[in-house]
């Protein structure tokens, strides 16, 4: 039997390359982004297909209660929360709009989304894989918004392992440094483009998360630059 995964923020990036590697893998993909020509495109690229696409913002409550109604009855073996979003600012020239924005994206859709594909996930004996960030546990300035959401989503994540262990869903987190994106390009121009982690990488490390079936379970991953001094 064909298994599915959902991937949020599909259509680039991080999340392009983890639906390549799953795709590989042989998984049935459904994609989801905000842009529709995007998706179009990670989903015929990707092995395995054909795939299912939903361009949603997932920062609207309302989209995220329609893609779980969209998606196949068939059930979710693995739910893959990449999407996000950042700003470049003060923590005093943060406005409460940006801030919102921020949160509603990287925080409550990441909540909205599991709490309502926990009973799928549960029938499947599913996974969740989160994609935090380095920020999950240090702080840079002018990254406050960002910091505080990546801190509450692996919070959240953590918690959210425990209380579905019980029931056979395994939840795991990748820690990223900084990742050759739009996003960390904008935030951190002063990165040499040459050192960032490729997303290529990322999906890699969902891939050996997948394929760790042994005694151990690895909780999460973190990645670094090579660059970065290690343990810093």
């Amino acid at each position: 039997m064909q298994r599915h995964a959902l991937v949020t923020g599909a259509g680039r990036g991080i999340g392009r390359e983890i639906a390549r590697e799953l795709g590989r893998r042989g998984y049935r993909l459904h994609l989801t982004s905000r842009t529709e020509d995007e998706l179009r495109r990670v989903a015929e690229e990707a092995p395995s297909g054909p795939h299912v696409i939903y361009p949603a913002d997932l920062s609207d409550p309302e989209q995220i209660t329609g893609l779980v109604d969209a998606l196949s009855p068939d059930g979710i073996d693995l739910l893959v929360v990449n999407a996000g979003t950042a700003v470049s600012a003060s923590i005093e020239q943060t406005s409460l709009d940006e801030w919102d924005r921020i949160f509603n994206l990287n925080v409550r859709s990441p909540f909205l989304l599991t709490q309502a594909l926990i009973p799928r996930l549960r029938v499947a004996n599913g996974r969740i894989i989160v994609v935090g960030s380095v920020v999950s546990t240090v702080a840079y300035p002018n990254q406050g918004a960002y910091t505080a959401s990546k801190h509450a989503l692996y919070g959240f994540t953590k918690v959210l392992a425990q209380e579905l262990h019980q029931d056979g869903i395994l939840v795991q987190t990748i820690l990223p440094g900084g990742v050759a994106t739009d996003m960390v390009r904008r935030m951190r121009p002063d990165i040499d483009s040459s050192d960032l982690i490729q997303p290529v990488d990322v999906a890699r490390a969902v891939g050996s998360l997948l394929d760790a079936e042994g005694s151990a379970v690895t909780d999460e991953i973190r990645l670094r630059r090579h660059g970065k001094i290690p343990w810093a």
